[in-house]
């Protein structure tokens, strides 16, 4: 009984490890891409939440200031009357 050797099998084994280091570059390329891809979606969010309090916050400030203008206005009515 004999074992077969790589050049017998019909392969060579640089040929086979350089195959599977550019199969792992490519994993580690795809990782890298998906992290990067989750990083700017939740920047992207952070940045519309942020958008949206600020616009909630003048929109409060606004309504504040009608509503003290309007109850301004009703108390001068009544301390003049």
């Amino acid at each position: 009984m004999s074992v077969a050797s790589s050049s017998d099998a019909g392969y060579d084994v640089t040929a086979l490890q350089e195959m599977l280091d550019d199969y792992e570059w490519q994993v580690m390329q795809s990782e890298s891409l998906d992290t990067s891809v989750d990083n700017a979606s939740i920047y992207q969010t952070a940045q519309n939440t942020s958008d949206i309090v600020q616009l909630l916050l003048c929109a409060d400030f606004l309504l504040a200031l009608i509503l003290g203008c309007l109850l301004c206005s009703i108390f001068s009515r009544f301390l003049r009357g």
